[in-house]
């Protein structure tokens, strides 16, 4: 009798464990996804932009295709499920996808990856859903972009300014903290317009990222005195 018991105990432990393990995961927009298990339909960038477009896909099922990543500078992040809308091109076509934030700090313009998604259909249209994606090559980080972002700027202000106003913005210890090396030129100025030249500078840096959800600190270094200083994306405060 105890042999019987302690068969159907293990039995029953089986059971459950692999009903555990057959339960549908559920994703960011809150809809049921298929099973981890589900192997992956081989397909292109194209051909999944064709199926999307004709509507002739299956919600309950993972594609998989290789591509490269295009138009980042018109990537958009959604505050609401911490993803971004990006654009992936492949065989000719450019495919719309939703990712999640994390795996989009490594993939900029060029980056080659194989990516996994599933298709969503709801009321408000089709969403192609990046599942899992594995780089497999031009692969960036999310302090390259930032620095990119702030060094465009400086050349933009530079331009404007017609002269050197800012040296340079150099990674301040750990990321998002930054210098903003402001050069000599701007002792020429009066304090309210050292001011607000700051501020205005302020916003142009801390607005270049604000599409990466990066709010950085941002001291303003002038003759090796720090003049002001932004915390976490916020305004310059003058010191």
């Amino acid at each position: 009798m105890k042999k019987s018991l302690l068969i159907g105990a293990v039995i029953l432990a089986s059971l459950s464990l692999a009903g555990c393990s057959a339960k549908k995961k559920t994703s960011s927009d809150g809809m049921n996804q298929i099973t981890q298990t589900t192997p992956a339909t081989p397909t292109t960038v194209a051909e999944l932009a064709g199926m999307v477009a004709s509507n002739h896909y299956s919600t309950t099922a993972l594609y998989q295709f290789t591509g490269t990543f295009v138009n980042s500078s018109s990537w958009a992040y959604v505050s609401s499920n911490n993803t971004y809308n990006v654009q992936i091109s492949g065989n000719g076509s450019t495919l719309n996808l939703s990712a999640p934030a994390d795996d989009v700090n490594t993939w900029t313009d060029n980056t080659q990856a194989s990516v996994t998604v599933r298709v969503s259909r709801s009321s408000k249209g089709t969403s192609v859903l990046v599942t899992s994606a594995t780089v497999t090559s031009g692969a960036t980080t999310l302090n390259d972009k930032v620095q990119g972002a702030f060094d465009s700027v400086t050349a933009s202000i530079n331009k404007q300014l017609g002269a050197t106003g800012i040296d340079s913005v150099t990674l301040n210890g750990s990321f998002p903290d930054y210098n903003v090396n402001l050069d000599s030129n701007l002792n020429q100025m009066s304090t309210a317009n050292l001011d607000s030249s700051i501020t205005n500078i302020n916003s142009s840096y801390t607005g270049s990222v604000s599409k990466y959800n990066v709010k950085p600190t941002l001291h303003y270094i002038l003759g090796g005195k720090e003049i002001a200083k932004a915390t976490n994306g916020g305004a310059a405060v003058i010191e």
